[in-house]
């Protein structure tokens, strides 16, 4: 049994053949896929379960690294938003790669669909407790 089909069965995730790079919310290649002549990496896969020294962004390509760093801008940018914090989204995409900025903006679309699960600014959960 190969190394990708033990961890498939640990994590008890169905065998299939990739034909295309997976959406990041979808089943994703394990690290060390080979889909044409690309090799993922741990974090482009987005499984939780890797070891932590798979996570050390200094190891990936200088494109990876520059795409975390456009992730976390728009993930940035959408936590303000939902803390209703002053921030203009257009003025932080400027200051991306012009060739990653078709990213971020996908980036910036997904993190606000998954902030419409979490608390807002006035939410109780955020509120100081009154001392007395």
């Amino acid at each position: 049994m190969s190394a990708r089909a033990k961890t498939r069965a640990r994590l008890r995730l169905p065998e299939r053949r990739l034909a295309a790079p997976a959406a990041p919310h979808s089943l994703s290649p394990l690290p060390g896929d080979r889909i044409g002549e690309r090799v993922y990496s741990p974090l482009s896969c987005f499984l939780p379960v890797m070891p932590m020294s798979k996570w050390n962004i200094a190891s990936f390509s200088k494109e990876d690294q520059d795409k975390v760093s456009v992730d976390k801008a728009a993930a940035a940018v959408a936590w303000q938003e939902r803390m209703n914090k002053p921030v203009v989204s257009e003025l932080a995409a400027r200051e991306q790669p012009e060739h990653l900025r078709e990213y971020f903006q996908e980036r910036l679309r997904i993190h606000r669909l998954n902030s419409q699960q979490l608390p807002r600014a006035n939410a109780p959960e955020y509120q100081k407790p009154e001392e007395g």
